[in-house]
């Protein structure tokens, strides 16, 4: 009645006791921040999951993972600086330094396009939060920020879209500030 279904492959694959172990000191990571439970919630899921794909394409000691713990922290750290000082702007950056590196990480393995979408749907969820915690009214920003899960690249003229130098250029920036 409580025993879990394991489908024949998933039981000949080895468990990465190493990657567990790495999972759940995130979970702790960003439960030791106590922010409110509805960017918990929106964290816990989503963002997992993209540090799962992570770090199963790139190993614990790998500076991806490096980077998204780091990133995790910053995203954690930003949620309770935009509602402290009741300014989105902390949260803004801090999601658009992590899109701008998770697509260069996208760049260099072509494997990330399923958390990409993800990705911009928890921004787009956190930011909406925020601004829904803030007392905030106008959405059209938050709405308008990206395009929709779905919409095709052709619907996105090119010449908006910034050149991949000058968002690693910005990325460095902001890393470095």
């Amino acid at each position: 009645s409580g025993a879990a279904i394991v489908s024949e492959d998933a039981s000949k694959e080895p468990v990465n006791y190493d990657h567990m172990v790495a999972l759940h000191a995130l979970e702790v990571l960003m439960q030791g921040y106590r922010l409110p439970d509805v960017f918990n919630q929106f964290l816990v899921k989503p963002w997992m999951n993209i540090a799962n794909t992570l770090l199963e394409l790139n190993g614990v000691l790998s500076d991806t993972w490096v980077r998204m713990l780091w990133f995790t922290r910053t995203v954690c750290n930003s949620i309770s600086a935009s509602i402290t000082s009741r300014d989105p702007e902390p949260l803004e950056k801090a999601l658009h330094t992590f899109m701008i590196w998770l697509q260069v990480c996208n760049q260099e393995t072509g494997s990330l396009d399923l958390e990409l979408v993800a990705a911009q749907q928890l921004c787009n969820r956190l930011r909406t939060q925020l601004l829904v915690d803030l007392g905030g009214n106008d959405f059209s920003e938050v709405i308008n920020a990206v395009p929709a899960p779905g919409a095709s690249e052709a619907a996105t003229p090119r010449a908006e879209l910034k050149p991949l130098n000058e968002s690693l250029i910005q990325l460095e920036e902001e890393l470095l500030s």
